[in-house]
């Protein structure tokens, strides 16, 4: 909904995913914002969040999909990274 979104977990066998939770997110225009609490992440001290954003990728094994189908950010095997140090 334009309101909340699952957050899945991967289960470490090539790519299975699980439902976790449901979070809270918003749409403005083009943009997307999801908030997710660091408990949900097991995150307590400091860390290093590493994502990728991507859509209608036809063989997530594949990296060469990630450049050739739909749409990823940042492209290819680029990623975004967030550090957190107290």
């Amino acid at each position: 909904s334009k309101s909340k979104t699952t957050l899945h977990q991967a289960t470490g066998n090539g790519y299975e995913w699980v439902k976790k939770a449901e979070v809270d997110c918003n749409i403005y225009g083009n943009v997307m914002a999801i908030k997710i609490p660091l408990s949900l992440l097991g995150v307590t001290d400091e860390f290093t969040l590493d994502f990728k954003v991507a859509d209608n990728i036809s063989n997530p094994g594949d990296i060469m999909s990630y450049y050739i189908y739909g749409d990823s950010a940042p492209i290819g095997r680029l990623n975004y990274r967030y550090n957190v140090k107290k």
